[in-house]
């Protein structure tokens, strides 16, 4: 186990008492956007691929990936870009890359919708309309 500021208590498969383990936070390559497991005296890392993953430790402990939202705050974009970019987490800290690159805005509030909203070209008269085609 490891103790001190890079280091995080992460949960047991068995739910047995948490392990402390060092922990980074992935910044670029493969591991950008990851919570790292780093264990072996620092020989070996573990990449978490997503929230609830088990993984199992090189002494064969399992373990469950924590988030990387709450191990790692402060890599995160605020309002993960509205939903109209994706998060670069090689920056630092991480920024919004706005899908219209007009967009300069820090949450890429400038930039439409993904999607237009779509209205029925002809309304319907029934009384009982249904979704299937006419």
């Amino acid at each position: 186990e490891v103790f001190g500021s890079g280091s995080r208590c992460v949960e047991h498969v068995t739910g047995a008492r948490p392990l402390c383990l060092e922990v980074k936070c992935g910044e670029a390559g493969a591991e950008a956007g990851k919570v790292v497991l780093v264990v072996g005296g620092g020989k070996t890392r573990m990449r978490c691929e997503y929230t609830g993953q088990e993984l199992r430790l090189p002494g064969g402990t399992e373990v469950v990936c924590p988030s990387f939202e709450q191990t790692c705050p402060e890599s995160i974009c605020p309002a993960n870009c509205a939903g109209r970019g994706r998060c670069d987490f090689t920056q630092s800290p991480a920024a919004c890359e706005c899908f219209d690159r007009d967009d300069s805005t820090p949450l890429c509030l400038a930039s439409p919708w993904s999607f237009s909203p779509t209205a029925s070209p002809r309304p319907t008269d029934s009384a009982m309309p249904s979704a299937a085609p006419t």
